[in-house]
């Protein structure tokens, strides 16, 4: 029996250090930016097939979702990438953008992690279902989910 508690005391441990931000990387001004890569980075993943068109995208969403040059783009999306295989949770990345961003620019940042996931014209339930989970954590109606998967599906019309 004290074995079990030990061992669930640890687990506990593990669980609350993976999923905590600590609050000064929480409040850093790249955090944001940061959260926002990661997640577009994980959609590009989500199919275990990385097309060129998809990172070409992604660095374009990057670029004009957190207005920032080329070069900051590129850094930040090898910064996330390598951070993509320690992504243990969804909820420490969108709970800085929760913290940060208003209705809006979370739609927005959905609308960006559809065209990564459409950059490569196929469709992948995968991707859809990641992306579906972004949206719930970000507290996206389902309305506001469809619309902008909607509005990029029009900009690409022959993704599916």
């Amino acid at each position: 029996m004290e074995r079990v508690e030990i061992m669930l005391a640890r687990i506990k441990t593990v669980m609350k250090s993976l999923t905590q931000t600590s609050q000064a990387e929480a409040l850093s001004p790249d955090a944001l930016k940061m959260a926002a890569v990661v997640l577009m980075v994980e959609v590009m993943m989500a199919d275990h097939q990385i097309e060129e068109a998809e990172k070409q995208q992604l660095l374009r969403s990057s670029m004009e979702f957190l207005a920032i040059s080329r070069e900051e783009g590129l850094e930040l999306i090898e910064q996330a990438i390598q951070r993509h295989d320690d992504v243990v949770s969804l909820y420490a990345l969108t709970k800085v953008i929760n913290e940060r961003l208003d209705s809006e620019r979370k739609i927005e940042l959905i609308a960006h992690m559809w065209r990564v996931a459409y950059s490569d014209r196929q469709w992948d339930k995968y991707e859809e279902h990641l992306i579906r989970k972004v949206a719930d954590l970000l507290y996206i109606s389902h309305k506001d989910f469809i619309h902008a998967r909607v509005l990029v599906e029009e900009q690409l019309p022959d993704t599916r």
